[in-house]
């Protein structure tokens, strides 16, 4: 009498163990295989990233690195030690533009750069009149608590914030292949004061416009304007011609919610206009109308390879949560696949073969992770 229970089979008392076909995973003749595909999918994960330059850290308006929130922030902690209010100064945003542009070219990192040249010489070629003067750096950072936070820990950085003498300011933010990072973020800060103590509200008179972007598309009938205003009183919004209605002013930036966007094109632009009768025309901004289509947040961060490739920040966190998606599926796989056959033949050997791929998921992760450029910046 024959028995048959799973893969025993009992034949006059005599027990045979029946021999399973040999699979192209259990089979050590392609091992050397095996190992290729894994360390394939290695070098393809950190060669992705490493290309676009993934940044697993995200940030949303109020907590990116803007003129703006430099502004807000740096008040906010002189109120905090009891100074008063910084003002922004065109000619000063000119001076830390230049400032910023010659280290991006030269790629040097210093107060004097180029080798050298001191910064006050920006000052004056910004044609600044200044009594005090001061500027504070950083680099790598991309997180406005961060950086305030870096400079609030050293004591020349938050000397020059909270400078009494200080009331005027100006800030640049630049981007690009600086100190080895391809992607990297350089904000230059100028302060001063003007010999006779008078401030920015006297003087260089400006406007503009830094929210929305230029050619933007919204998928809503609103849009917030934010910008920039110096010397003016008040500040009037016209989309197409046509007067929207008045900013709020605050520390020399205009805020303004225009709910009424026609559909398809709008030409924004704002008017200042200060006590005596003087008004200048801001820039003009281009938003475009189209309803039922994703909205492309203005405040976006872009990451650019050395080819022009762009990806956004809501992108990039979406590769990554779809890489480690996939390395979870692999992983399950693997262990399915393993587990069914004998290509492991220990409990031991089992576990120490899982552990290793465990160290080499989370090798990848964390490279890459530093191929996107994760860093906690400097500043001087």
């Amino acid at each position: 009498m024959i028995r048959y229970s799973g893969f025993e089979c009992y034949m006059k008392g005599k027990k045979r163990r029946r021999i399973p076909k040999t699979s192209f995973i259990d089979n050590p003749k392609y091992g050397f295989i095996k190992r290729l595909m894994l360390f394939g999918l290695a070098i393809s994960v950190l060669g992705f990233n490493t290309l676009i330059k993934i940044d697993v850290k995200a940030s949303n308006s109020t907590d990116s690195i803007t003129i703006e929130n430099l502004l807000r922030a740096h008040n906010e902690y002189r109120a905090e030690m009891g100074m008063g209010q910084l003002r922004l100064n065109t000619l000063l945003n000119i001076s830390a533009q230049k400032k910023g542009e010659v280290m991006l070219s030269s790629n040097c990192w210093s107060h004097y750069c180029p080798p050298n040249k001191s910064p006050w010489k920006f000052f004056d070629e910004a044609k600044y009149d200044y009594v005090f003067a001061g500027e504070n750096l950083a680099e790598g950072y991309y997180n406005i608590g961060d950086v305030m936070q870096a400079w609030i820990n050293s004591k020349t950085h938050r000397d020059n914030i909270v400078k009494p003498e200080f009331v005027e300011v100006g800030f640049a933010i630049l981007y690009g292949n600086y100190l080895n990072n391809s992607n990297n973020m350089l904000v230059v800060v100028h302060f001063g004061s003007r010999p006779d103590g008078s401030v920015l509200s006297d003087f260089n008179p400006a406007i503009t416009i830094t929210s929305p972007q230029n050619n933007a598309t919204v998928a809503a009938p609103e849009v917030d304007i934010t910008g920039l205003v110096n010397g003016f009183d008040q500040v009037q919004v016209f989309n197409n011609n046509t007067l929207s209605g008045q900013a709020q002013i605050s520390g020399g930036i205009f805020t303004y919610r225009l709910d009424k966007l026609n559909e398809g094109q709008n030409r924004i632009y704002a008017d200042g206009i200060n006590s005596s009768g003087f008004s200048l025309t801001s820039n003009t901004v281009n938003v475009t109308y189209t309803p039922n289509v994703e909205m492309v947040s203005e405040t976006t961060e872009f990451l650019n390879t050395e080819e022009g490739f762009t990806i956004s920040l809501q992108n990039r966190n979406l590769i990554n949560l779809g890489f480690i998606i996939f390395l979870a599926l692999i992983f399950i796989i693997d262990i399915i696949l393993v587990s069914r056959t004998s290509a492991i033949s220990t409990k031991k050997s089992f576990s120490h073969y899982h552990l290793g791929l465990i160290i080499l998921v989370a090798l990848i992760i964390a490279i890459g992770g530093f191929a996107g450029q994760i860093q906690n910046g400097i500043s001087v």
